[in-house]
């Protein structure tokens, strides 16, 4: 799935969640790895609980074709992209990326929280 698109599907999201045990209602579920878990697992999971969307980086989460399932390549790199994207479209100065892919990860987040602020 192609940037745009992603962000399309986001914009009609109210949040994003890495955290399938919080689903706010009509968020953008983005399904991380780590070590010990593997959040494509519970991307089904995450739509029973209100999100809108299901962000997947794994084909056999999105079989079936479910329409609110999305698959991506990567994740992490998917959700660093969309919050790219976003500061673009908003007009907001460029993120520089830190090397930390964790560091990353939570400036890109509170950037996609703070779109719907704005």
């Amino acid at each position: 799935m192609d940037i745009s698109a992603l962000y399309k599907c986001f914009t009609e999201c109210g949040k994003v969640t890495t955290d399938s045990r919080n689903c706010p209602e009509g968020s953008m579920f983005i399904a991380l790895k780590g070590e010990t878990f593997n959040g494509n697992a519970y991307a089904l999971q995450a739509l029973e609980k209100g999100c809108q969307y299901a962000v997947v980086d794994e084909k056999e989460y999105a079989a079936d074709g479910h329409p609110r399932i999305l698959l991506v390549d990567d994740c992490l790199k998917a959700l660093q992209e969309l919050a790219n994207y976003h500061r673009h479209k908003m007009g907001m100065p460029n993120h520089r990326h830190h090397g930390n892919q964790w560091e990353d990860y939570y400036q890109g987040i509170d950037s996609l929280s703070a779109a719907k602020k704005i």
